[in-house]
């Protein structure tokens, strides 16, 4: 079989993406629902501005749930989770 084309950073995205795939297919597997949601729709959420930068994440996340957090990629997953319950609790009614 024909490996797949790399390119710069093409490697990693192509692992990323497969990896995607089959978390997407496991969740379906068993059942369980899942919403995928772009970076800008998260920082858009969360900061009110879709090309929020990293730092005003972290901001955001203090000043509205009051995390005070050093790690970007944490703050982006604290913005994930809210946003998650926001979308389930108007969903739920």
């Amino acid at each position: 079989m024909e490996d797949y084309f790399v390119g710069k950073n093409s490697q990693t995205v192509i692992q990323l993406s497969a990896l995607g795939t089959m978390v997407r297919y496991k969740l379906l597997e068993n059942g369980i629902g899942y919403l995928a949601v772009m970076p800008t729709q998260i920082k858009k959420f969360e900061t009110g501005s879709g090309t929020a930068h990293k730092d005003n994440m972290l901001k955001s996340v203090y000043k509205n749930h009051g995390y005070d957090i050093d790690s970007n990629n944490i703050a982006d997953a604290c913005a994930m989770a809210f946003l998650g319950k926001a979308y389930l609790d108007y969903k739920n009614g």
